[in-house]
């Protein structure tokens, strides 16, 4: 049976970004994407993927100072094994607008979804310059005019991706940008 958030939590509704990163200590503890989603709750796993979300997102980010790191283009470089879930758990969390704007990459480039983990890097070094060595024979097809217009268009949806994301993850937010997982917890908890 499928561990829920209250069994990881032994019944204690985490309130704090303490109480958080334990339960996501826990939640980690199943090593990989495919291990949580087997031995969690889709709850455990809503969470298990926006804690990765929030986090890599915030890598970087200085709250006094002008935010430079981190972002939306750390999460796709060094979060590949969550980006098949990352439209589902923006949807669970509520993120619409910032979902849509997500959406937008694999409008812009569906190949992305045929990608597995090690193709996907290769995949948003592609889109994000016009100059990194790509190694995928699929993406090599590309002229080099291609790839900058197709470069031109993934920066601005990461821009405008990033700007969604700071009024709601960044640590100078409620509860250091974690805010809406909790929210989230708060209204699964009981119900799973």
């Amino acid at each position: 049976m499928a561990k829920t958030l209250y069994d990881l939590t032994k019944g204690q509704m985490p309130r704090t970004v303490d109480d958080l990163d334990e339960l996501r200590a826990r939640i980690q503890k199943w090593n990989k994407p495919s291990k949580i989603k087997k031995k969690g709750s889709a709850a455990v796993f809503t969470v298990y993927v926006s804690g990765e979300l929030i986090e890599g997102w915030q890598l970087g980010e200085e709250p006094d100072e002008e935010w430079d790191g981190g972002g939306w283009l750390y999460i796709l470089e060094h979060y590949p094994e969550i980006f098949p879930h990352i439209s589902d758990t923006l949807h669970e969390l509520g993120l619409h607008e910032v979902r849509a704007e997500f959406e937008g990459i694999a409008t812009l480039f569906p190949l992305l979804a045929e990608f597995n983990e090690l193709d996907l890097v290769d995949g948003i070094d592609f889109l994000k310059d016009s100059v990194t060595e790509i190694y995928d024979a699929r993406l090599r097809r590309y002229s080099q005019e291609a790839r900058v217009q197709f470069s031109a268009a993934f920066s601005k949806i990461v821009e405008r991706l990033d700007h969604l994301s700071k009024q709601i993850w960044a640590e100078t937010k409620a509860q250091e940008g974690w805010e809406g997982l909790f929210r989230y917890i708060e209204q699964i908890y009981d119900r799973e």
